[in-house]
C-alpha cells in the first residue's frame, strides 16, 4: 500500500510540479539571480565572444525554467558587481556532465579581463582550469570584473544548470566531501562484490550472478556520477563518455529484476505474473539493446534523450508490476517479501528524489546531487541480506545433504554387508553340503583300501574324485565376485560364470553384451555381478526355466540390465523378496538406478535394473 501511494505521488509531483533547471547560489545558498541577468538559447554552434556581441540584443531578461531538451546553448550573462563585497572569487557549475562550457569574466564596458579555455564534459579533464569534478572557474580580478557570462552545451539532452557564486573553503569542503562519500560508496559496494563472488563459488546459484552483475554496473555507475571516468579514460583526450550513466542504470535495472524473480521465485509461486513479467522485461532489454545501437550509429543526442525518458517509463511500468506481484508475495508470506519491499521502495524513492533535485526542488547539496549512489549502496546492503540468508539456506541444506549421504552410506555398507554374508552362507553350505561329503567318502574309502591294498578300481575311482573336487573347489573360489572381477573383468567374469552354470544345469543361459563393460565403474561391477549372481541363483531354484537369456547395454547416461527366463512365472501380488533380492532392490535404490520386474504365472519372468553411468 505505501509502495502504491508512493508512486502515485511521485506521478502527481511530476505533473504538478513546476520546473526550475536553472538555478543560481552564493556559496551553498539558493539565490535570486542578480538584477539585470539576462539568457539567450542559441541553436547555433558557434561559441566566441565576438558572436556574443553580435547578439547582444537578442538576450532576454526571462530566464528559462526548463533546460531539458533544448535545441541550443544556453547563453547567460550575471552582474556580479554586487557580490564583490561578499569576497568569493570563484563560479562553480556542480553538474559535471555538461557537453561543452565557456566562461568569460567582463569589466563594467563588458570588455574580457579573461577569457577561460573551454571545458566541459566532451573536452579531457586536463583542459579544466582547476582539476575537480566540478567545472570552475576563478575570477581574476575581484575589482575589476563586474559580469560573468556563461556558454553551457547540453542540446537536446537532459540538463539542469545550478550556478554557485562562492569562496575556496566551498570548494574544498565540496572535493573532501565528494571523495569521503565515493570511497564509502565504493568502499562498500566493492566488499560486498568480492563477498558475492566468493559465495558463488561455494554455493554456484544464479542469484548471486544476478546480484554480482548488479553490484558491477553500481559500481560503474558511480564512477560515472563522481565524473571518474572522465577523469580516468579520458584525462590528456577529449572524449565523450556520458553514456555511461543510462546504459549502466539500465544494465543494473535488468539485473535488479533478475534477482527479484530468483529471490521471490516468482515463476513458481506466481506463474501468471512471471508470464507478464517474462514479457514486458525482454521488451525492455530488447529495447535497450536497439536504442544503444541506434545511438551508436547516429550520435543524435535527441535519440539519447528520448531513448532516456522512454527507458525510464518501461522501468516505472515494470516497477508497478513488480509491486503488485510483491504485495501478492507479502500475502502470501513468501520468503524474503519484506526485504524486497524495502529494496523495491528504495528504488522507487531515489527516482523521486532525483527528479526533485533536477527540477530545483531540492536545493543543491553533495546528498542529493548522489542520492541515486547513495541509496543505491543502501539498498546493496539490504538486497546483501537476502544473499546471506540464501547462503545460510544454503549451507544447511548441505549440511543436512551431508548427514543424509552419510546415513545412506552406513545403510549401503549394511546391505552390503547383508549380501557379502548371504553370499559367505552359500559358499559355507556349499562347501558343508557338496565338497565335505565328497571328502568324507574319500575317507572312508581311503580306509577300506588300507585294509586291501591291491583294489586298483577303488584308487581310480578316488583320483576321479579328487579331481572332482579340485574342479568344485576351484569353480567355487571363482565365483567370489570381488576376486574373480579383479582378475578377469566384468565381461569375462559374466561368460565363465554362465559357462560353469550351464554345464551343470538344465537351462541355458545367454549373454548379450552392447558396449564396452570394461569403462564400467568398479563399485558398479561388484552391484551388476552380484545382481546377475541373485537373479541366477533364483532362476534355477524356482523358474524352472529352460532358456534364459540376459543382456548387458553400456550406454553414455546409464547402464541397462535385462534378465528373461521362459519358466513358470509367479504373481507380483502375493510374492515377496527374498533376502537376496530385497538387499540387491535396496542397492540399486540406494545408487539411484531402477528395479523393476514383470512377471505373470507360466508367461516366465522379466527384471529390468537401470543404474546411473558414473564412468562420465
Amino acid at each position: 500500500m505505501r509502495l502504491s501511494l508512493t508512486i502515485l505521488l511521485s506521478i502527481a509531483v511530476s505533473i504538478g510540479c513546476a520546473q526550475k533547471e536553472l538555478n543560481f547560489y552564493v556559496g551553498e545558498q539558493m539565490s535570486a539571480f542578480p538584477t539585470g541577468t539576462k539568457c539567450w538559447v542559441d541553436t547555433s554552434s558557434i561559441i566566441s565572444f565576438d558572436y556574443y556581441k553580435q547578439n547582444e540584443e537578442k538576450f532576454s531578461s526571462n530566464l528559462p525554467v526548463e533546460l531539458s531538451n533544448i535545441s541550443g546553448k544556453l547563453w547567460i550573462l550575471i552582474p556580479i558587481d554586487s557580490l564583490i563585497s561578499k569576497d568569493s572569487p570563484f563560479v562553480v557549475l556542480t553538474n559535471p556532465h555538461i557537453n561543452f562550457v565557456s566562461v568569460w569574466w567582463l569589466d563594467e564596458q563588458q570588455n574580457i579581463i579573461k577569457e577561460c579555455r573551454p571545458t566541459g564534459d566532451h573536452y579531457a579533464f586536463n583542459s579544466r582550469e582547476i582539476h575537480t569534478s566540478s567545472l570552475t572557474f576563478q575570477n581574476p580580478n575581484l575589482s575589476k570584473s563586474k559580469f560573468i557570462l556563461i556558454s553551457a552545451d547540453k542540446r537536446n539532452e537532459a540538463f539542469n544548470l545550478n550556478i554557485h557564486f562562492t569562496k575556496l573553503k566551498f570548494i574544498e569542503n565540496r572535493i573532501a566531501q565528494e571523495t569521503a562519500l565515493f570511497g564509502w560508496l565504493i568502499g562498500i559496494v566493492a566488499v560486498i562484490f568480492i563477498i558475492t563472488w566468493v559465495l558463488f563459488s561455494f554455493a554456484r546459484d544464479t542469484i548471486y550472478l544476478y546480484y554480482g552483475g548488479y553490484l558491477f554496473f553500481m559500481l560503474c555507475y558511480s564512477f560515472a556520477d563522481f565524473s571518474l571516468w572522465h577523469w580516468i579514460l579520458a584525462f590528456n583526450t577529449p572524449r565523450n563518455i556520458d553514456f555511461i550513466r543510462p546504459i549502466t542504470l539500465a544494465a543494473s535495472f535488468i539485473f535488479f529484476v533478475f534477482f527479484i524473480l530468483r529471490a521471490l521465485s516468482i515463476k513458481v509461486n506466481f506463474p501468471k505474473s512471471y508470464k507478464v513479467l517474462r514479457i514486458g522485461f525482454l521488451a525492455f532489454i530488447a529495447y535497450v539493446v536497439i536504442a544503444i545501437c541506434i545511438y551508436v550509429l547516429t550520435q543524435n543526442s535527441g535519440i539519447k534523450f528520448y531513448g532516456i525518458l522512454i527507458s525510464h517509463y518501461l522501468q516505472r511500468g515494470l516497477l508497478i508490476i513488480l509491486i503488485i506481484t510483491i504485495i501478492q508475495a507479502t500475502i502470501k508470506k513468501t520468503p524474503f517479501a519484506l526485504l524486497v519491499s524495502i529494496s523495491l521502495a528504495l528504488f522507487l524513492g531515489v527516482h523521486l528524489v532525483n527528479y526533485f533535485f533536477e527540477n530545483g526542488v531540492l536545493p543543491d547539496r553533495l546528498i542529493f546531487q548522489h542520492f541515486l549512489p547513495i541509496v543505491y549502496t543502501i539498498d546493496c546492503l539490504v538486497m546483501s541480506v537476502i544473499i546471506a540468508r540464501t547462503f545460510l539456506r544454503f549451507q544447511k541444506k548441505s549440511l543436512d545433504l551431508s548427514n543424509e549421504i552419510l546415513l545412506q552410506n552406513i545403510d549401503f555398507q549394511n546391505k552390503l554387508n547383508e549380501v557379502k554374508e548371504k553370499d559367505l552362507t552359500r559358499i559355507s553350505q556349499y562347501l558343508h553340503d557338496n565338497i565335505g561329503a565328497e571328502i568324507s567318502a574319500m575317507r572312508y574309502e581311503l580306509e577300506a583300501l588300507k585294509s586291501n591294498p591291491n583294489q586298483s578300481d577303488a584308487l581310480d575311482r578316488l583320483i576321479e574324485k579328487s579331481s572332482f573336487i579340485a574342479n568344485e573347489v576351484r569353480n567355487a573360489s571363482h565365483n567370489l565376485s570381488p576376486l574373480m572381477l579383479e582378475r578377469f573383468g566384468l565381461e569375462e567374469s559374466i561368460s565363465q560364470f554362465l559357462t560353469q552354470i550351464n554345464k551343470t544345469t538344465n537351462c541355458n543361459f545367454q549373454l548379450d553384451i552392447i558396449g564396452n563393460l570394461d569403462l564400467i565403474d568398479k563399485n558398479l561391477n561388484i552391484v551388476l555381478f552380484q545382481i546377475i549372481q541373485e537373479c541366477i541363483q533364483n532362476i534355477l531354484k524356482h523358474a524352472f526355466a529352460k532358456n534364459t537369456i540376459i543382456q548387458i547395454l553400456n550406454e553414455p547416461e546409464s547402464i541397462q540390465l535385462f534378465i528373461e527366463d521362459d519358466g513358470i512365472g509367479f504373481d507380483l501380488d502375493h510374492v515377496k523378496y527374498g533376502l537376496g533380492l530385497d538387499s540387491i532392490k535396496k542397492l540399486i535404490e540406494y545408487k539411484q538406478g531402477v528395479f523393476r520386474i514383470v512377471s505373470e504365472k507360466t508367461k516366465g519372468v522379466k527384471i529390468y535394473v537401470e543404474l546411473p553411468n558414473q564412468s562420465n
